[in-house]
């Protein structure tokens, strides 16, 4: 990698597999870039249409800097924290 350059790890899943070389289907795999792409570049450069892929917004940790975003698990906690959240509240 070049110096000053960054990285940002990939995983992508179901039909996508088909248009990736095998070596980078159905695993995760480090990419490396310079600058400031957009997704939707890095995405095209790794060799998927970028309209083959449904947005994902990123929340960045302003303490820690840790990228998150909601993933296949983020509708199950939200209910689960719904249930907390009203515990007693039904009289």
């Amino acid at each position: 990698m070049q110096e000053g350059g960054k990285t940002a790890e990939f995983r992508f899943y179901e039909e996508l597999n088909d248009i990736l070389p095998p070596e980078r289907r159905g695993r995760s795999f480090v990419y490396a870039f310079c600058g400031g792409p957009a997704i939707k570049d890095v995405i095209e450069a790794i060799g998927v249409p970028h309209t083959q892929v449904d947005p994902i917004e990123f929340l960045r940790c302003e303490a820690g800097g840790r990228v998150y975003w909601k993933g296949s698990h983020f509708a199950r906690m939200e209910a689960e924290l719904r249930k907390l959240t009203t515990l007693g509240t039904d009289s």
